[in-house]
């Protein structure tokens, strides 16, 4: 009997004994490819739809700024007219030429608009930037997701792989008497899970997939089983530590608030309540006195048929004094301060925001780091588990399903530390978004 039972134990143990071997050698990473992040950043930059209308919406500005220039520079036009008329009382040819010259002598709502055009165009620069650093960051963090996701994946077809090697070895210990039926159906159940389990995180890093190949435009030159990861290591905090040290050493209750006043969203929408304050001015202004200088050149001739034939120059100053409008420049003022009161809002709401974010970022590295070190601890102890399961089994102070938990344990550890290391990188790529300086050399 003692031999029958060693004969069943033994295939069981060296099975286990393999996996775990196994599990010793796997590697953290998926089988590495060519394409790293900065190839995908370097894709996203190039296709990515946002960033296109982005630099459409920065050009438009720039033409707007060009037209609000020409308005503050002398305007000369040329009118001609050749004609013949026909008469009651004669007919007669007519020729009309003037050459008009004009020059802006005082209308400040032209300063005004020309500042408020100056303003939205360097706020859609920094839109610009801003669509860019936000393109990156969602490239990274789904970048990151997508490995998480395929990390979870690859591991529970690893336990897939275990359970059903510790079913076929129980159901020949059943054959023989020495396996109860409860512990079949118990692992039969957890295999069961496995599978379905495996289905949704198939389906997880899919969806990841296809959000991913929105972001970046165009996904059609490359194969997502070839992308690297770098999850070997974890990222340096040096350079950061040492940002948020300086602004907490300047001002401890600002820190966050200093960090993140260079993010290009905040600097764009400084820029607009910039534009939004001149667009105030030029409302005010365009009713009010402007004054005007005009020179022309002209030739009009109908052999005096006509009551402005003359030939010469005239020139002289146009003023123009609004009387009454029915205080419509009043209501156009209130309209455009609002618009100043919404737009500083917008800005305090989005810096609020980013606050937030960049401390919870800089509270995940540091937690993250130090959860690192544990989960490490974590699994060399695992693993010695596992190897003292096995010996327990041998002895029979272990069965099967007390060894098939250790091993699980032993799974999860392996697939949470990869996962880990991808959480740390996107709180690093975060708080790089947040104070604005993520870039594709980040």
């Amino acid at each position: 009997m003692k031999r029958i039972l060693f004969c069943v134990f033994i295939p069981v143990c060296m099975s286990l004994m393999m996996q775990a071997k196994a599990s010793d050698t796997l590697p953290e990473t998926a089988p590495a490819g060519k394409l790293a992040l900065s190839d995908l950043f370097e894709l996203a930059l190039q296709t990515n739809p946002s960033l296109s209308r982005a630099d459409a919406e920065q050009a438009a500005a720039y033409s707007s700024l060009q037209d609000a220039r020409g308005l503050l520079k002398p305007e000369v036009r040329f009118n001609s007219e050749l004609s013949y008329a026909w008469m009651k009382m004669d007919e007669f040819p007519r020729t009309a030429n003037q050459l008009i010259a004009t020059y802006p002598l005082y209308e400040p709502q032209l300063n005004d608009l020309n500042k408020s055009a100056d303003s939205t165009y360097q706020s859609k620069q920094w839109r610009s930037e801003a669509e860019k650093q936000k393109v990156l960051f969602k490239v990274a963090e789904l970048y990151f997701t997508y490995w998480q996701q395929r990390e979870d994946f690859l591991f529970l077809k690893k336990e897939q792989r275990s359970i059903e090697s510790i079913i076929k070895q129980v159901r020949q210990r059943f054959q023989v008497g020495y396996q109860d039926l409860n512990d079949i159906v118990e692992i039969q159940s957890r295999l069961d899970f496995n599978h379905a389990e495996l289905l949704k995180a198939e389906q997880d890093f899919r969806q990841t997939e296809a959000k991913l190949t929105a972001v970046l435009g165009d996904a059609s030159t490359f194969s997502y089983d070839a992308l690297s990861f770098p999850l070997k290591q974890a990222p340096q905090l040096a350079r950061l530590e040492r940002e948020v040290n300086v602004a907490k050493a300047e001002n401890a209750q600002q820190a966050w608030s200093k960090l993140v006043i260079n993010n290009p969203l905040l600097l764009a929408l400084e820029q607009q309540v910039q534009a939004a304050q001149k667009q105030v001015e030029y409302v005010k202004n365009k009713d009010s006195v402007q004054v005007e200088a005009f020179g022309a050149l002209v030739y009009n001739d109908s052999d005096k048929n006509f009551y402005d034939d003359m030939q010469g120059a005239r020139g002289g100053l146009r003023l123009n004094v609004p009387l009454y409008l029915g205080g419509r420049t009043e209501a156009a003022v209130s309209k455009q301060r609002s618009q100043v009161k919404e737009l500083l809002a917008m800005k305090r709401e989005a810096s609020l925001s980013l606050e937030a974010q960049a401390r919870n970022a800089w509270l995940a590295l540091q937690t993250g780091t130090t959860r690192l070190k544990a989960l490490k601890a974590a699994l060399e102890s695992s693993r010695q588990a596992v190897k003292a399961s096995e010996q327990a089994l041998k002895t029979g102070r272990r069965n099967v399903l007390d060894l098939l938990d250790a091993q699980r344990h032993l799974h999860k550890i392996e697939r949470d530390l990869p996962i880990l290391k991808a959480d740390i990188w996107k709180s690093y790529y975060l708080f790089y978004w947040t104070i604005g300086h993520l870039n594709e050399k980040t």
